[in-house]
């Protein structure tokens, strides 16, 4: 995802945006905002293209990288910092991590060292650890595969399916050895300890591939990374940059008076110091307090000084961190939540909310003194957030409308609901029905973030039923990512809080553990828990349950040579479930490749004709580009070149949601537009 309409760095004086907000938001409204990790690529002149491979170059200039992370770069510049970093980067082999604590300027430095390096990297990859999306590294491996892509070096999408994450990281990282590449990491100290030492393992040592990182904390010394601290600023340089941001802000007053009547900890720190003297851009020096050694009491004086419209907000957007900023005001319009865009102007200009393009971010030093100073306005609006958007939901379930263009705002609500521990409105907006149908519509990303976010709130508030239904449905889901070992321990889990038995959710955790074996080759395991679970779901009246399990049986059978076994439970599954369900044409589907196996190719084309129309009427876009990609491989087999072509092209063009199906037909595309 490159953001090619906000290429260019918001102008410096943020009075001038406050002045022109829809300005800010016509740029916005044309940016394309995908997930908040992002792959683009850097262009320079060093290092030769790989030879013999088509480079798609579109959107993958330096300034498109630069854009993802770039937070006025050009207001401020620490010489002898930016100078350290660049020759880390380039004398060393190992990861160069830019550490300090929030608020220290870190991601500007990053920004400015890789600008300094452009002449030494071809290309690129900037990562931000953000909001929901470092709940999985599934996001890591998405975003690296959308690169390769254009290199012709995509991973398969059966390795990116079903090998362990870990290791797919490692064949995938391999990858860009020769290319040339700069590796940018922003909020490293958001992922895991686990993402952390497999991503930051990955990239070392591979040639022609340097890895410069943000974090918020010191790495520990295992990661084996080179390290630059980020320290205060010192009287020298807080002066230096006060007077700079009071040229940009365009203030009208002694600088150095307010310098002295500050606290070390908030004029040492440019977020605090900025917002400061933001907030004087309106009201006059006496309304600070002195004397306070405690950035978090000035910060709770500038929000208690909030009129209460600013207040709410404030709250709003600190609820929507890390949204797309026109995606925000767009629903947030239509839930009656109003207000938003009249405010922005004073929130800016106060260095209350951080870079709104393209999203909306609320310090963390605001936000969590927010809560403390407007306890009962946070509360009030949390409730109608939650509310409004549950209820945009359900009025899309009940029109059968599409839920993608929500899936994000849904997943970052959720996380900053995690974040102030919101847990009951949490739990509210992970409608299992809004969950089954971001997952049919394949934006698994917003579905397994709010997922785990939502066991999370389950266990918090006691809810057992639900903590062992999103444990399931996780289990599930990171299966079918290849995710073994985290789905058996999410199994673990749900077991353990479920006891011995012979209930209908037992019924579902056998299915679930039957999947897991299967995908492992495990196939006597499989069958075992399988049949276990088609006794129990005969018991408990669980029709659905049978037809899943059913389907899944014939790919026991199947892989086990017992392909007439294999037919009769697909057929059972097709036969009984209802027409327009996802499991009758997913058995179609299964049918027809037996079909074309056994050179029945009539019957597996009406097959997946079926399948396909019935999948796109319904809006099943999780499914539709694997029946396309079936399609394709069955007219392939039966000599029509040119039908598998267009399927091909088709998944290629429309298949998005399902990002690995569409890395499988990019490679069969290719072998398809190679002359014989």
């Amino acid at each position: 995802m490159t953001n090619i309409a906000t290429s260019v760095p918001l102008p410096g004086p943020l009075g001038w945006i406050a002045d022109r907000p829809w300005v800010v938001f016509a740029v916005c409204a044309m940016a394309a905002v995908g997930l908040g990790i992002a792959a683009v690529v850097l262009q320079g002149d060093s290092v030769p293209e790989p030879p013999d491979i088509r480079i798609d170059e579109r959107g993958r200039t330096l300034d498109d990288a630069i854009v993802m992370l770039d937070r006025r770069s050009g207001l401020w510049r620490r010489d002898a910092l930016v100078s350290a970093g660049v020759a880390l980067v380039r004398g060393q082999s190992r990861p160069t991590v830019v550490y300090g604590l929030p608020g220290s300027g870190k991601t500007i430095l990053l920004t400015q060292i890789a600008k300094e390096c452009r002449s030494d990297f071809r290309y690129g990859i900037c990562l931000a650890f953000d909001g929901y999306q470092v709940e999985d590294l599934g996001f890591v491996l998405h975003q690296l595969n959308r690169f390769l892509a254009g290199f012709g070096r995509a991973v398969d999408d059966q390795d990116l399916q079903q090998a362990p994450r870990p290791a797919t990281l490692r064949q995938m990282t391999a990858e860009l050895q020769g290319i040339g590449i700069l590796v940018l990491i922003d909020g490293l100290h958001l992922a895991d300890a686990t993402t952390q030492a497999a991503l930051l393992g990955a990239l070392r040592g591979l040639d022609g591939v340097k890895v410069l990182a943000a974090s918020a904390e010191r790495l520990t010394p295992n990661l084996d990374a080179s390290t630059l601290h980020v320290p205060e600023l010192s009287p020298e340089e807080y002066r230096e940059f006060a007077h700079r941001v009071a040229e940009v802000f365009d203030l009208r007053i002694d600088v150095d008076n307010v310098l002295d009547k500050l606290p070390d900890v908030v004029r040492a720190h440019p977020r605090t110091l900025e917002m400061t003297l933001g907030y004087l851009k309106d009201l006059p020096l006496e309304l600070l307090p002195v004397g306070t050694a405690s950035d978090s009491r000035l910060v709770q004086h500038m929000l208690g000084s909030l009129e209460a419209p600013a207040v709410r907000a404030l709250t709003r957007l600190s609820l929507f961190h890390g949204s797309d900023i026109t995606a925000t005001i767009t629903y947030a319009g239509e839930a009656s939540l109003r207000g938003l865009e009249d405010e922005l102007g004073l929130l800016l200009r106060r260095a209350l909310i951080d870079r709104v393009q393209p999203t909306i971010a609320v310090p963390t030093v605001v936000a969590t003194n927010l809560r403390a100073v407007h306890a009962a306005t946070v509360r009030e609006e949390t409730a109608t957030v939650t509310a409004a958007l549950t209820g945009i939901a359900r009025t899309w379930l009940a029109a059968h409308r599409d839920l993608s263009p929500l899936a994000e705002v849904l997943a970052a609500v959720v996380h900053n609901l995690a974040r102030v521990e919101a847990w009951s409105d949490l739990l509210e907006l992970c409608d299992l029905a809004v969950l089954e149908e971001l997952s049919r519509r394949g934006r698994w990303d917003a579905y397994l973030a709010m997922a785990k976010l939502g066991v999370r709130a389950a266990v918090a508030t006691g809810s057992v039923d639900m903590e062992v239904e999103l444990r399931l449905r996780i289990a599930r889901k990171l299966v079918q990512l290849g995710s073994f070992e985290d789905a058996e321990a999410s199994l673990a889990l749900a077991a353990a809080r479920l006891g011995d038995g012979d209930t209908a959710v037992h019924a579902h955790l056998t299915s679930h553990q039957g999947l897991l074996a299967l995908m492992r080759g495990d196939l006597e395991s499989a069958l075992r828990s399988y049949e276990k679970s088609m006794r129990l779901a005969q018991a408990h009246g669980e029709q659905q349950l049978l037809v899943i399990v059913s389907k899944q049986l014939g790919h026991v059978y199947e892989r086990a040579g017992r392909p007439g076994d294999a037919w009769r439970a697909y057929e059972w599954a097709a036969a009984h479930s209802g027409e327009d369900s996802k499991d009758h044409w997913e058995s179609l589907v299964n049918l027809a490749l037996m079909d074309a196996k056994n050179d029945r190719f009539d019957d597996a084309a009406d097959r997946i004709d079926r399948a396909v129309r019935g999948m796109a009427d319904s809006g099943y876009d999780a499914g539709i580009a694997r029946a396309n990609l079936a399609y394709a491989q069955i007219a392939l087999a039966r000599g029509n070149r040119e039908l598998a072509l267009g399927l091909v092209r088709q998944v290629c063009a429309t298949g998005a949601a399902n990002v690995r199906v569409v890395e499988l037909a990019a490679a069969m595309l290719r072998d398809l537009e190679t002359p014989e």
